[in-house]
């Protein structure tokens, strides 16, 4: 086969059709135009540094929120973000990374944050001293602001019956196995001695 006399006829062609079908070109043009354009508008792709920043870590907000109590001069508003703040650096540093703490362990931080407070402000009720328990009160209200909405009990005993009812759990030796399914399920909408104290009241 003559390679070179191939090659001159398929110039040929390929000449023919561009200059019979001036209307495929006006087209091919118009879609790579337009296909440059749209990639134009839509930017670079997203990295993932990008969706990072985009979301808004707890950092964030703690810090927006220290900056508006500060202007506010909220006192109690800033011990507890303060307190907040103090408790995600301790835990990043204690994990060794430059990154921020995944968002369960967030949310377990802002829990025991929580639980702390609530025990003080019993024992201070118990004692007669409502003028200590009411601060650690305040600061339980601030903090719970960066929680996802806490389900009442009953909403909790439902998720759980039903994880009950599924399982076929019975028996105080599957509470290990209905308290995972019920933690992961629930996530951080309940506390965890909440979750305990009733799976084990309906497996008992």
């Amino acid at each position: 086969m003559n390679f070179g006399l191939f090659f001159l006829s398929s110039r040929a062609v390929l000449k023919v059709f561009w200059a019979t079908f001036p209307a495929v070109r006006s087209i091919f043009s118009f879609f790579c135009k337009n296909k440059k354009d749209a990639a134009a508008i839509r930017g670079p792709k997203p990295t993932h540094n990008n969706l990072i920043q985009n979301k808004m870590g707890l950092q964030t907000q703690i810090m927006d929120s220290l900056k508006e109590a500060m202007k506010a001069k909220d006192t109690v508003a800033l011990e507890s973000l303060r307190s907040i703040k103090s408790e995600l650096l301790l835990a990043q540093t204690a994990t060794g990374s430059k990154e921020e703490i995944s968002e369960d362990e967030e949310i377990k931080l802002l829990q025991r944050l929580v639980k702390t407070r609530k025990e003080s402000a019993r024992i201070f009720t118990e004692q007669n001293r409502p003028d200590l328990a009411e601060p650690e009160l305040a600061q339980i209200a601030v903090i719970e602001k960066f929680l996802p909405a806490q389900l009442s009990e009953a909403e909790v005993e439902a998720v759980i019956a039903k994880i009950i009812a599924e399982t076929g759990a019975s028996g105080i030796a599957s509470m290990g196995k209905v308290m995972g399914l019920a933690s992961a399920q629930l996530g951080g909408t309940a506390e965890g001695k909440t979750i305990s104290t009733i799976v084990k009241k309906l497996l008992t």
